[in-house]
């Protein structure tokens, strides 16, 4: 690569140097069908998440508009728990460290899920300067900075970890208010309408954090809330085995590209 950090290119030069390893054409194709399979595979498996995501946020939208009666309304910070107001994280995480602590950015999380493996880690000194942005299982991240309303729930694996200032952290005290209707409620259209009057700039759009905190929660009764927590945890099952099969087929598909370029036998 060439050229300074925003204006990184290829040169042509090497492109036309650029030698590929050509096979006979029958076993190009032959590659060419095992690989188209691999990634099929990938991407049901993607769509499947998503499908299975959008049904918890319709059945949310469904009761919203059933028991529009009972609704009451509440500022987001007024449903989190004590001694963890909605922060956003760590300004300058500093060089990669293998045994350091691992953060967030917008750019990891994907259809609602975290991709764990590239993940970056800052140092131990670091992340105890940001120690109010620590993350726990179950804390809600929303996204604030460049993409916009990407929402993820931290698993247990990243419990001590942490985020950037990009997102903001969200951890609901369980008595006030169902974490799981919370984090379906970022995806309803009343929150996103929201977010889209909130935002601002325009090269970068960012949601300052404020915002984030004075959000209005249709909030339902406890009852409903719970029983509502209830059938996303099938859900969020579901989600959790689409997510590893499409972990898994993204592993094979590498697996099964640099197996076949470089000797042209399968794994």
């Amino acid at each position: 690569m060439t050229g300074s950090a925003g204006q990184r290119r290829v040169p042509a030069s090497f492109l036309e140097a650029l030698e590929i390893p050509l096979p006979p054409l029958e076993e190009q194709r032959r590659i060419a069908a095992i690989l188209d399979k691999a990634s099929a595979l990938k991407q049901q498996s993607l769509k499947a998440l998503a499908q299975v995501e959008r049904l918890g946020i319709a059945r949310l939208e469904q009761l919203l508009i059933k028991n529009k009666e009972s609704l009451t309304h509440r500022r987001l910070e007024e449903l989190c728990a004590t001694g963890a107001p909605i922060t956003y994280g760590i300004l300058q995480p500093g060089p990669d460290i293998d045994e350091g602590i691992p953060y967030v950015r917008p750019s990891e999380i994907k259809n609602s899920q975290i991709d764990i493996k590239r993940l970056k880690k800052t140092s131990p000194e670091i992340a105890v300067k940001y120690h109010k942005s620590e993350l726990k299982a179950g804390d809600i991240l929303l996204t604030i900075v460049g993409t916009i309303g990407e929402t993820a729930l931290i698993p247990p694996e990243l419990e001590g970890g942490n985020i950037t200032q990009s997102s903001a952290r969200v951890r609901i005290d369980p008595s006030l208010a169902c974490p799981a209707y919370i984090y379906h409620f970022f995806k309803s259209q009343h929150a996103l309408r929201q977010i889209s009057r909130d935002r601002l700039g325009v090269a970068v759009e960012r949601l300052n954090l404020h915002h984030v905190r004075d959000m209005e929660i249709l909030c339902l009764p406890m009852e409903i809330q719970d029983k509502f927590g209830a059938e996303v945890h099938s859900l969020a099952q579901l989600v959790s085995r689409h997510s590893l099969l499409a972990q898994r087929t993204s592993s094979l598909l590498n697996s099964l590209s640099n197996s076949l370029f470089v000797s042209g036998q399968e794994p």
